[in-house]
């Protein structure tokens, strides 16, 4: 098996930077790929996402991709949000979920 850490080396060093650059981003799981890709989530069914992911948003100059559905799993409403944006060469993902029940409602 050949391995190439070639490849890695941006992403984390993306990393690095993307949370050096704005250290009060939320804390999320990530991840890289072997093939170079840079990949953060976090799921949790009690906090609305929306904060979470406009975070990243504002970060990465990047609109997100909002969905609501309904889980096959639990036949409960849930929505989520990801955003796909390429920060210093490197493609990144950011993907939140939660409860549809856990989005707070915008007051004026």
């Amino acid at each position: 098996m050949t391995t190439n850490s070639n490849l890695q080396i941006a992403p984390a060093t993306a990393l690095v930077q993307l949370l050096t650059e704005f250290p009060d981003l939320p804390v999320i799981d990530w991840s890289l790929t072997t093939d170079g890709h840079l990949s953060g989530q976090v799921v949790n069914d009690e906090v609305d996402m929306r904060p979470v992911i406009d975070a990243f948003v504002k970060a990465l100059n990047t609109p997100a991709s909002e969905h609501w559905y309904t889980s096959p799993r639990d036949d409960r409403d849930r929505y989520s949000s990801t955003v796909y944006a390429t920060w210093r060469e490197v493609n990144v993902t950011v993907y939140g979920n939660c409860l549809a029940s856990a989005l707070k409602v915008a007051t004026s």
